[in-house]
């Protein structure tokens, strides 16, 4: 039969073929139909009592399948009874398998019997409802249960997605998550491919490039292969270790025009998934200038790449600052308070782009053309003294009510001058990734350590 097995040196519970148990004289061999999920069942796999493998979980309801031959006459069990009771699978040193299984034994005097159409999915969450009022007790049956926890997301398939991750396994990455750390902010990531840099590093698998570090352990229990891709939300799990969880919702060749008549189903995501708890990291807006520009903002690029003396934007006085400016402050203002619109987070952290790696480097890139077109192929400088004024305009006055906002300036991360942190020019590498993690972690620890 079907069931779920503490494997306690490995802290987590796999689904394993196991044989049917036998009941004892006065035991009763139960079919699982339904069990509960109680917090003393996730808790007891991440901190396991017992030392050798057992079946896990507490609460249950079920059919009685047959009788052990000393249950006494007063407990009024017979073949097809619907009961419910509680056991203590792995959450303690007994040897006795738990509740997530096809069947189980339990001795006659820990069931009872349950009422004539009262639902058998509320029955096996009683125990849990009487002793864990504050926790919601989920209810389904053993198999499936066991079926969640195999379900890992193919890691071929979660990497394969040019834009972005599939929005399925973004939900079964979080669903994970928080039955792996229920306690622990999730760090969600939004934007473009500045965050998003998945695509542009080689992955750990067959044939790829080793890690140089070891997996982070939420990668573990998310992926049925765990070589993860060292992008962005790599690091930043690697560096945060089970402090924190790095979920990337950020989306490779995106604009924030994109979002202007609603948001991406990634986005969605977000909206739908960040708790009180949780932090966002953004970054948007590089992509409105650099990719595909309107005509409007091709004029003002033009403008201030050839028209514009660069003591005016030095002091900030340039004509073309103040529509950059709207776009990395009222724009990506509008875009994040539509993303928590449903959950204040416990803070954002907004950015800043980068600077794009110096011609003289010679690394060529998609984004040569616009470059050039911004004059930072002959003055680097002016370019980047112009994010510097649009970080200062812009995106240090961003204000999201009821929410801590952090900006970043990614410039000073990535001062485009090391090759190595960069691939086509304006993506970050894995060592670029790193770097930027190294930034987000500090800034994620800093907010944890004002709770």
């Amino acid at each position: 039969m079907d069931a779920l097995v503490l494997h306690p040196t490995e802290y987590t519970a796999v689904r394993e073929t196991v044989p049917v148990p036998t009941p004892g004289q006065v035991e009763l061999l139960v079919q699982v139909e339904a069990v509960a999920l109680n917090p003393v069942d996730s808790l007891y796999v991440r901190h396991p009592l017992a030392n050798s493998k057992r079946t896990i979980g507490s609460d249950f309801a079920g059919l009685v399948a047959s009788l052990g031959k000393d249950v006494p006459a007063i407990s009024n069990l017979q073949v097809g009874d619907r009961v419910a009771g509680f056991l203590q699978g792995a959450c303690s040193v007994n040897v006795r398998p738990g509740a997530f299984a096809k069947y189980l034994v339990v001795p006659w005097d820990l069931v009872w019997k349950i009422p004539k159409g009262y639902p058998i999915e509320k029955a096996a969450g009683f125990v849990t409802y009487a002793t864990e009022p504050l926790d919601l007790p989920y209810a389904m049956t053993s198999t499936s249960l066991a079926q969640t926890h195999e379900r890992k997301i193919n890691t071929s398939a979660f990497y394969r997605e040019w834009k972005g991750h599939d929005v399925t396994y973004l939900e079964r990455f979080r669903n994970i998550t928080h039955h792996q750390r229920p306690d622990k902010a999730i760090v969600y990531l939004a934007g473009d491919s500045s965050l998003d840099n998945k695509y542009w590093v080689i992955g750990s698998g067959p044939g790829g490039d080793p890690l140089g570090v070891n997996v982070p352990e939420i990668y573990m229990h998310t992926l049925d292969r765990p070589t993860p891709k060292p992008d962005v939300a790599f690091w930043v799990n690697h560096m945060l270790g089970s402090k924190a969880t790095c979920i990337n919702a950020a989306v490779e060749e995106s604009m924030l025009r994109e979002r202007d008549n609603g948001l991406l189903p990634q986005d969605q995501f977000i909206h739908d998934s960040i708790c009180e708890n949780d932090i966002l990291i953004v970054s948007i807006g590089a992509n409105d200038i650099a990719m595909r520009p309107t005509f409007s903002t091709t004029c003002h690029m033009v403008k201030l790449a050839w028209l514009t003396w660069q003591s005016s934007i030095v002091s900030g006085t340039a004509w073309s600052l103040p529509y950059f400016a709207s776009l990395f402050h009222t724009a990506t203002q509008r875009y994040i308070e539509r993303l928590t619109a449903k959950t204040k987070p416990r803070a954002v952290i907004v950015c800043m782009i980068y600077f794009p790696l110096e011609k003289r480097f010679g690394q060529s890139g998609w984004a040569d053309l616009q470059l050039r077109l911004l004059g930072y192929e002959k003055t680097p400088r002016k370019l980047q003294t112009a994010i510097r004024q649009m970080f200062e305009m812009g995106t240090k006055n961003i204000s999201i009510t009821g929410v801590e906002v952090v900006p970043c300036a990614l410039y000073e991360v990535m001062d485009g001058t090391k090759i190595e942190e960069f691939t086509a020019r304006v993506e970050p590498s894995k060592e670029g990734g790193r770097k930027m993690a190294l930034k987000f972690v500090e800034l994620v620890e800093g907010i944890l350590g004002n709770q």
